[in-house]
């Protein structure tokens, strides 16, 4: 009973991680130019700026994604032709994909009414409990990192930066619309840093350097600057990796929080198993 309470609440949050992928399968209508249309679907270059961004509308991933788009759509339409879509799989698959999203939706909403509030002192005890739990399986690196949808912005960015420092620069494009990513004082493992290119530069650079502009992705342009290496084997100190710190102890509050909503809601049913 306790192993599949258990599994059950274990999938409901993998489910918060999940099942919101599942949005991106219904059909929406968008205001805008239209870019494609296969019959009553219409892809608009409103929902290509709305993914990609404005400024990254003419660099070849633009394409990929309208050759996405055209893809699965002309799969769905033939899958309905197939009858793939009248099928009983289909229709449970279907079924238990609406309970997995709305389950974690709730949730969802749950965590956003009940937010986790996480103190300082709670961190640095959870890392003094499970300190050997931090040690570097890899090499690692403190970046500061910016990612920006146009160049031009990124390269503004990179010449502030090297003129003052890197909370300057973020203050001047702090409402700038075209960042995509953007981390301060962020431990990265070294398979985090893609791609290779991007890595190699990493690597290359000196204590406080800043990187060129690299174009990581079509229409992803990055700006970094290097502040520290780790080795591989070491157990770095709180400061050091306080965001990974963070993410955990987050993770763990946030699933036991949910634990407990699963387990009032159990409490509060009528539930009448076999044996009773």
């Amino acid at each position: 009973m306790m192993n599949s309470q258990k599994l059950l609440k274990n999938s409901l949050f993998i489910a918060v991680l999940l099942a919101l992928l599942f949005v991106a399968c219904e059909q929406k209508k968008e205001s805008g130019e239209e870019v494609v249309r296969i019959d009553d679907a219409v892809l608009t270059e409103d929902e290509i700026e709305k993914e990609i961004g404005k400024d990254a509308s003419k660099s070849i991933y633009r394409e990929q994604f309208i050759n996405n788009w055209i893809e699965k759509e002309v799969l769905y339409r033939k899958a309905i032709e197939e009858g793939v879509t009248d099928s009983d799989e289909y229709t449970s698959l279907i079924e238990n994909s609406k309970k997995e999203l709305a389950a974690a939706l709730l949730i969802k909403k749950y965590l956003k009414e009940n937010p986790v509030v996480i103190e300082e002192n709670e961190l640095v005890d959870f890392y003094n409990k499970y300190k050997h739990d931090f040690v570097l399986q890899q090499d690692a690196y403190k970046l500061n990192y910016i990612s920006f949808n146009n160049e031009g912005s990124a390269r503004e960015f990179r010449k502030i930066l090297i003129e003052s420092d890197w909370n300057k620069a973020l203050n001047v494009f702090r409402d700038n619309i075209s960042i995509i990513e953007n981390e301060t004082d962020k431990l990265f493992y070294d398979y985090q840093i893609n791609p290779v290119a991007l890595n190699q530069i990493v690597k290359n650079l000196y204590e406080n350097e800043v990187s060129i502009v690299t174009e990581v992705n079509p229409g992803k342009f990055t700006v970094i600057q290097f502040l520290k290496r780790f080795d591989k084997g070491i157990i770095p100190e709180y400061k050091e990796v306080r965001n990974i710190v963070y993410e955990r102890y987050k993770y763990f509050k946030q699933k036991e929080k949910i634990n407990e909503f699963i387990e009032e809601l159990i409490s509060e049913s009528d539930i009448k198993r076999e044996s009773e």
